[in-house]
């Protein structure tokens, strides 16, 4: 079959065509440092390039809501230690009085106090703002300042408004195969359905508050001689034997919320701890994948600027027979 002159053109102009686009290639992945630029590079690693970058962006949105969430369980599971340490104290107080007489009622009864005090501030911890164990209606502080308290009520009383106990967990998918329900609430000692319980009551009976303040202004009240300051008080058993055992129960209740708290925060920080090593070995395999290997690819480009010079010089010169054949 006779070759013509256009046939020739064709050929040559695909063929430098094809190795100006080697070329373009080449050059964008030495400047880039990316093996695969488009998906014709090579199909399969840009379909498994695309896989990882997409459970790399999921797995972004997992560590940010982890993050967050632990900020929260940080908080309360802290907060909760250091009511540990201070429901520890109450009992401890408690039994000392009852051992002292009812001379030293009123100092043990200023010290429970103290201790009150120092509890309403913490179940009124606020993190950014928010009320950590008030439940989605946390604008207001969970136990509040009465206005004018009398000689026989607590400076502070719980909040039992339906507001400060609607339940505040957060239910949230942390990891592709991983929901957790995050948050405490510090509970209500009103009955039916809108109790949740909570570290400070499990719904079965008064709060700790409320016992731990009831307690102190009993203390502070009674008279000298008087040998069971709890008898007229209901909150605590009528005795002091029920008030001691109760005010356990309540350090106990505290104790088991701690427990809790460190599991959810243990869950947390666990996730933080395998969604970094997922993102380590996604990055590391992404990497595999399209990293260029710049010294070959170099190679390569003057392999086809080569080519591509050697083409143009081989047309040139058979153009140039074919224009001395025409003139002859």
């Amino acid at each position: 079959m006779r070759i013509t002159e256009t046939m020739f053109s064709n050929s040559f102009l695909q063929q430098a065509n094809n190795l100006q686009e080697a070329m373009a290639t080449n050059s964008s992945q030495i400047s880039s440092g990316m093996s695969i630029i488009n998906p014709g590079d090579d199909p399969v690693a840009f379909g498994q390039v695309s896989a990882l970058r997409q459970q790399n962006s999921q797995n972004a949105v997992y560590t940010s809501t982890t993050n967050t969430l632990s900020t929260t369980a940080q908080s309360t599971y802290n907060v909760l230690t250091q009511m540990q340490t201070l429901a520890t104290s109450i009992t401890s107080l408690m039994t000392q009085a009852s051992s002292t007489g009812s001379a030293n009622y009123a100092d043990y009864g200023q010290q429970l106090q103290t201790y009150a005090d120092q509890l309403a501030q913490l179940v009124n911890t606020q993190v950014n703002g928010v009320y950590i164990f008030g439940g989605t209606g946390n604008q207001a502080p969970l136990v509040a300042i009465t206005p004018t308290p009398s000689s026989d009520a607590p400076q502070y009383q719980l909040n039992n408004t339906s507001a400060g106990y609607v339940s505040n967990v957060t239910t949230a998918a942390i990891n592709s195969n991983l929901t957790v329900s995050i948050g405490l609430t510090a509970g209500s000692n009103t009955s039916g359905a809108s109790n949740f319980g909570g570290f400070l009551t499990d719904g079965s009976g008064v709060d700790f508050y409320t016992m731990v303040a009831s307690a102190a202004q009993d203390l502070l009240n009674a008279s000298s001689g008087t040998s069971d300051p709890f008898s007229a008080d209901t909150n605590l058993g009528s005795s002091y034997s029920n008030a001691v055992s109760a005010i356990n129960a309540g350090a106990d209740n505290i104790s088991r919320y701690l427990g809790r708290a460190s599991s959810q925060l243990a869950v947390l920080t666990n996730n933080q701890t395998d969604l970094a090593t997922a993102a380590t070995t996604q990055t590391t395999t992404l990497d595999s994948l399209t990293s260029a290997d710049t010294a070959t690819l170099a190679t390569q480009l003057s392999t086809l600027q080569t080519a591509y010079s050697a083409s143009l010089q081989s047309a040139a010169t058979i153009l140039k027979l074919n224009m001395l054949d025409y003139i002859s």
